[in-house]
C-alpha cells in the first residue's frame, strides 16, 4: 500500500515546477544590511521595508538570518547534559504568556549573540515573518538528512525549521541547515549558506525533514515514519541546486535481485559540476554521464554488493557534497 502512496507523490514532484525565484537584489541588500536594532520586530520591519511583495520579505529575512547567526555547537552540547526546560504556571493563559516570552527572547537573543541552534534559528525566522504580516508555523520533527538514516525508523524528534504560507501556498524553510553544515559530533560549525532551503515544495522536504504533526508535512496524504525511512536521504546539494526528478524512487536496492544498480538524477538548471558516486564514503571510477533524456546516470555493479551505502556526490567549491543516498541490501 505504502509504495502506491509514495509512487503517487514522486509522480507529482517529477511535473511540478519548482517555485523558485531569483533574489539576486534581495540577497545582496540582506547581506549589506546592518541591524539597527536587537528586537526582532523593528528589524523585521526595517528589513523588510524596501521590497512590497512578501515572498521578497521573507527572503531578506531568511538571508540576514542564514548570513547572520552562526549555529552553536557549544550550546546543543549543554542542552544535551541538562534536562529538558519547564516553567511552572497557573493558567491557561499564564501558560500561553511564557511559551511568548520563551520565544521572543529566544529570537532576540539570537540576534544579539549571533548564535543559536535550529529552534532559535526556527524562532528567529517566525517571529521576524510575524512582524511583517506573514503567515509562518514553528515545526519541530526528526532532520534525517545523512545516509546513515537509511532504512531506520525516526526515533527521536531532534530538529526545528519553519512552514511559510506565500500566494497561497504553503512551502517549507530551514533556516539552521541554509546557513551552513557542522562535523557529525558538532564540534564545528561550516558557515555555506544553501539558497535551496528556501521556498521548499513539501515533496522535496520529506526526503530529509519529518516532522512529528501529520499536517505539517503538507503532502496531499502524510506518510508514516515507516515510509519514510524508506525514502533515498536527500543531502542539502539535492536543495541547492534544485533536483526535479531523481531514480529509484526508494532507498533500498535488493542487491539478490538487482544485478546493476543505475542510480539517475535530473536538475532544472543546467549543471557543470562533476557528479561522483561515493560507496561506503569511497569515489567510485568515472563520472555520472548526461544522457538523451537530461538524467545523469551512472551504473553500479551490485554482484556480492550487500549493505553498502551509495550516495551521489557534486562538486561545489573544494569539496564533494551529498546529493542523494540508497543502501544495498
Amino acid at each position: 500500500m505504502y509504495k502506491t502512496i509514495l509512487f503517487s507523490i514522486f509522480l507529482f514532484v517529477t511535473f511540478q515546477v519548482n517555485g523558485q525565484h531569483h533574489f539576486d537584489e534581495v540577497d545582496q541588500f540582506a547581506r549589506d544590511y546592518r541591524a539597527k536594532s536587537k528586537d526582532y520586530q523593528e528589524l523585521a520591519l526595517d528589513l523588510t521595508a524596501p521590497f512590497d511583495s512578501p515572498t521578497d520579505k521573507a527572503r531578506a529575512i531568511y538571508v540576514w538570518i542564514t548570513d547572520n547567526v552562526k549555529y552553536d555547537c557549544k550550546k546543543l552540547h549543554k542542552q544535551g547534559k541538562n534536562k529538558t526546560e519547564s516553567f511552572s504556571y497557573q493558567t491557561e493563559t499564564e501558560r500561553k504568556q511564557k511559551i511568548d516570552e520563551r520565544e521572543i527572547s529566544l529570537a532576540n537573543t539570537a540576534i544579539k549573540k549571533k548564535k543559536g541552534v535550529c529552534e532559535d534559528y526556527a524562532f528567529l525566522f517566525q517571529r521576524m515573518c510575524s512582524a511583517v504580516g506573514i503567515e509562518t508555523e514553528f515545526v519541530t520533527g526528526h532532520l534525517g538528512g545523512n545516509s546513515r538514516n537509511i532504512g531506520k525508523i525516526p526515533r527521536i524528534f531532534n530538529h526545528a525549521w519553519n512552514s511559510i504560507k506565500l500566494d497561497g501556498i504553503w512551502y517549507l524553510v530551514d533556516a539552521t541547515t541554509g546557513s551552513g553544515t557542522s562535523d557529525a559530533n558538532c564540534k564545528k560549525f561550516h558557515k555555506k549558506f544553501n539558497s535551496g532551503l528556501f521556498m521548499v515544495n513539501p515533496e522535496d522536504m520529506i526526503l530529509s525533514h519529518f516532522p512529528d504533526q501529520p499536517e505539517w508535512q503538507y503532502l496531499p496524504k502524510p506518510i508514516t515514519k515507516e515510509e519514510f525511512s524508506l525514502l533515498p536521504v536527500a543531502g542539502s546539494s539535492y536543495y541547492k541546486f534544485n533536483v526535479s526528478d531523481f531514480e529509484p524512487k526508494f532507498a533500498i536496492i535488493p542487491a539478490n535481485e538487482t544485478k546493476i544498480a543505475t542510480l539517475k538524477v535530473k536538475f532544472t538548471d543546467r549543471i557543470d559540476a562533476p557528479i561522483k558516486l561515493f560507496v561506503n564514503g569511497k569515489p567510485q571510477p568515472g563520472l555520472f554521464k548526461l544522457s538523451s533524456d537530461g538524467f545523469w546516470t551512472y551504473e553500479y555493479n551490485l554482484k556480492n554488493h550487500r549493505n553498502k551505502t551509495m550516495s551521489i556526490l557534486i562538486k561545489d567549491g573544494d569539496s564533494f557534497y551529498e546529493i542523494l543516498s540508497y543502501k544495498s541490501k
